[in-house]
């Protein structure tokens, strides 16, 4: 959340946008995707109001980076080593549970945020973030955490509900030991 570096700008997300508006890029069905398949996207991202968020958030599960608001994935010429599947060339990168986002912009029809994380800048589902305040960074800044150190651990409420699968590594805050869990 103090990451002391300037958002990402404008220009560098419409980056993305000029990379896979050139032709010859394909779908998962092996097809080269239509020319203007941006252009919806583009126009949900709704970047003439670049930057309409400056608030922070967390992860809530594994979620996706994505260098366009889109799960629909682009791949380069399939028979070209590396360039089909399962080679996505619009994912940025994924992040944990519980990593700390810098929310810079909200689509227009709510369903996708610009955030930048601690590794990289993305777009994500706004279904994956939680809204923190002061005193939870506060709190997760200066209180203690626990790692996962298993692959695939479930994480629960205290009342027993599951909430998501937490990769190797993921870093939580720590509110109590309890029985056999924390």
């Amino acid at each position: 959340w103090k990451s002391g570096r300037r958002p990402v700008s404008r220009a560098e997300t419409e980056w993305a946008f000029r990379r896979f508006g050139k032709p010859g890029w394909y779908g998962e069905n092996r097809l080269v995707r239509p020319e203007g398949w941006l252009t919806e996207l583009e126009e949900k991202t709704g970047l003439a109001a670049w930057p309409n968020r400056g608030d922070f958030a967390v992860t809530v599960r594994r979620s996706d980076l994505r260098l366009l608001p889109t799960d629909k994935p682009a791949f380069e010429n399939f028979q070209s080593p590396g360039g089909g599947y399962p080679f996505d060339m619009v994912q940025q990168t994924a992040v944990p549970p519980g990593t700390p986002l810098r929310l810079i912009h909200g689509s227009v029809d709510g369903d996708w945020l610009y955030a930048e994380s601690p590794v990289a800048a993305g777009w994500l589902r706004s279904s994956d973030a939680a809204a923190v305040d002061a005193a939870f960074m506060w709190q997760w800044n200066t209180g203690r955490t626990a790692a996962v150190l298993a692959e695939d651990v479930p994480v629960r409420t205290a009342d027993g509900r599951f909430r998501f699968r937490a990769p190797f590594g993921t870093v939580l805050p720590l509110l109590r030991r309890s029985g056999q869990g924390l």
